[in-house]
């Protein structure tokens, strides 16, 4: 008897998206592996794979969504990034420190709530993680990786994202 012919398992991207989709988001058209070879170089850091997945798939959403969730197209992408590294610290709630450099400003929700970001230097070990920029108090990691972002996104997409095991009032 033949074996059952198996589906692939959805990567962190479709479900981000189908997730994204269900909220009544558009999508713009995908961004080409060379647009996003030229914005990491501009901002001299390097995207985790399933954020280039996520660019290769669509270059961030249209339309008015769900609690005003804002994944930003790569031009949004580096004017918010560029206007972050004025600062030159990113100051986490336990008072260390990130070099503005090295993040990038992926998506934000609501005005007056956090700028969700990465890692983008492939040489440091936090390479790939997400946090919260709040431009009220100190900022918070949100997730170890894009995979983690999207299942806490999954989860909490209704809610500032404080991470898992977290709710609003712990991560200020």
């Amino acid at each position: 008897m033949a074996e059952p012919l198996s589906l692939p398992h959805p990567t962190a991207t479709d479900i981000l998206i189908g997730k994204l989709s269900s909220l009544g988001a558009g999508f713009n058209p995908p961004a080409d592996s060379r647009r996003i070879d030229e914005i990491e170089a501009k901002l001299g850091v390097s995207f985790p794979a399933g954020v280039r997945e996520f660019y290769l798939r669509c270059d961030g959403i249209t339309g008015d969504i769900e609690w005003f969730w804002d994944f930003f197209p790569l031009a949004t992408l580096v004017e918010r990034t560029v206007e972050r590294r004025s600062h030159p610290f990113f100051i986490l709630e336990d008072g260390s420190r990130i070099p503005y450099a090295d993040l990038v400003c992926f998506c934000d929700v609501m005005i007056d709530a956090p700028t969700y970001v990465f890692h983008g230097n492939p040489l440091d070990p936090r390479f790939g993680q997400f946090y919260a920029d709040s431009t009220v108090s100190e900022g918070w990691p949100v997730a170890g990786s894009f995979d983690e972002f999207v299942r806490v996104f999954v989860a909490e997409h209704d809610e500032i994202l404080m991470g898992f095991g977290k709710t609003a009032s712990e991560g200020k």
